[in-house]
């Protein structure tokens, strides 16, 4: 029984919960306990749920079931997409009902909202890292299940380690800006209703921690977050991670062990079309890199575009083109680019988004003429954009940190050239010397690849990174 007279709420329903909608609507749950001393008979628990900001109702006044023990448990169904909500209850007698405004005392649950609740995974660009200042305010109706198991209003740092019942992705040091409050904004501004998010993810972070074929404890605490935010489902999975699995010896199976990672999470939430957005990876700025270690990120960046271009409902955003707080972590405005470039894709997946979303991207490489390669790229929306001052003004060779292709065959590396926009979605390369067999062509593949990627100026989008795609003759 509970020391306060009236009505208690045990369970269910939280403050600041976001409750996933499915068709429009959510059920949400309440159950406690009630108690009143002078009660002539038993009374019954009542609950309704009302318009936050007006006080007008959205669901009436709702029966939930009591046991004589003075427990009680119900659900209020149909519960419109929006919000915010206060969910009100009280303790009703049958002498007083028809004079409801007088009924015993009861709990209340506020800043409640029905609308779409996204999962955060992956590691330090997910946990957001951003030590720099940028103006990204809040906003009520943007909601954060955070370490602690507690709903709250979304803000800066997602992995703030305060109080964390969840002990597999708790921070080594403090986290800072996110890409994922801004993202959250956009797609409520484009959805019509609030935006959840869980902050799932964790700085360094290899995906076998992610994949539960492989150690798994990530994939494990992620499914227990799911489930301890009591959301109803999710809508999505926002994934930015990679880094740790761009080496030698782990970057040729990233793709299949990501695949698989994606159909456990799949079958292990029930939702077998579940969509992911996720985000190729950027650079690292560090010393002379290896040919090795170059390879290892072409070929990790390669397994994103494939990913999306293989597992249905997969979708990427290209981030080579954002400016670092460090050696590695996006800094707060790449973190701004990063999440409205994720909600336009949300946007066109969910709510019938009409602005440009997908990234130039190749979709094959061609030889034509001993040596010259066009390269065809798929989602231009307006006409390539190429950094060529250099080539036009005559300035040749052109300094290799411009370049941002590259080109290999059976005699080795053979240099790019120029490059050239021959039409809307086509670009021309020319190589120093005649193309030998078994010719590949590389896109922004290094690890630091070059400042100048060509981007469609119609979406602000550069190409996506690519590795390894064979010229056909």
């Amino acid at each position: 029984m509970s020391n306060n007279p009236g009505v208690t709420i045990k369970g269910g329903l939280a403050d600041w919960q976001i409750v996933q909608q499915h068709d429009g609507k959510a059920d949400l749950v309440l159950e406690g306990v009630w108690s009143w001393a002078s009660a002539v008979r038993e009374p019954a628990v009542w609950a309704r749920v009302v318009d936050e900001e007006t006080g007008l109702t959205v669901l009436p006044w709702t029966t939930l079931a009591t046991t004589l023990d003075g427990s009680f448990h119900g659900t209020l169904r149909n519960v419109p997409a929006g919000g915010l909500y206060r969910v009100e209850t009280t303790l009703m007698f049958a002498e007083l009902e028809d004079d409801i405004q007088w009924g015993g005392r009861g709990d209340m649950r506020h800043h409640v909202g029905v609308g779409d609740v996204y999962l955060i995974a992956g590691q330090s660009n997910a946990t957001g890292y951003a030590k720099d200042a940028v103006a990204d305010p809040l906003e009520l109706g943007v909601h954060l299940f955070r370490a602690s198991g507690q709903w709250t209003l979304a803000s800066h740092p997602f992995n703030d380690g305060t109080g964390s019942v969840f002990g597999a992705n708790l921070e080594s040091g403090n986290p800072a800006h996110s890409p994922y409050l801004c993202f959250a904004k956009r797609v409520k501004k484009s959805a019509g209703y609030p935006i959840g998010l869980v902050a799932g993810a964790l700085g360094g972070s290899p995906l076998s921690g992610w994949n539960p074929e492989e150690n798994g404890v990530l994939y494990r605490n992620l499914l227990a977050m799911a489930k301890a935010q009591g959301a109803g489902g999710v809508r999505g999975l926002l994934w930015y991670q990679g880094c740790a699995d761009a080496s030698p010896a782990l970057c040729d199976s990233y793709l299949g062990r990501f695949t698989r990672f994606v159909q456990a999470l799949r079958r292990d939430l029930g939702q077998p079309d579940l969509p992911l957005f996720t985000v190729q990876l950027n650079r690292l700025v560090t010393g002379a890199p290896t040919p090795e270690e170059d390879r290892a990120w072409g070929v990790l960046r390669e397994a994103q575009r494939q990913a999306a271009r293989q597992i249905p409902n997969v979708y990427v955003i290209p981030s080579t083109d954002g400016r670092l707080s460090d050696f590695v972590h996006n800094n707060a405005s790449s973190n701004l680019a990063i999440g409205e470039r994720l909600a336009r894709q949300a946007a066109r997946h969910f709510h019938g988004g009409k602005l440009p979303c997908f990234a130039p991207d190749i979709e094959r490489a061609t030889k034509v003429a001993d040596d010259k390669i066009e390269l065809s790229f798929a989602n231009v929306t307006g006409t390539l954009h190429l950094f060529e001052r250099d080539i036009r003004y005559g300035r040749t060779p052109v300094s290799a940190r411009y370049r941002p292709f590259a080109v290999q065959d059976a005699q080795g590396d053979n240099e790019v050239r120029e490059w050239r926009v021959s039409a809307r979605s086509r670009i021309v390369l020319t190589t120093a010397r005649p193309l030998a067999a078994n010719a590949k062509v590389h896109g922004a593949s290094e690890v630091n690849p070059s400042d100048y990627i060509p981007t469609d100026p119609d979406s602000q989008l550069p190409m996506l990174s690519f590795h390894g795609v064979a010229v056909s003759r």
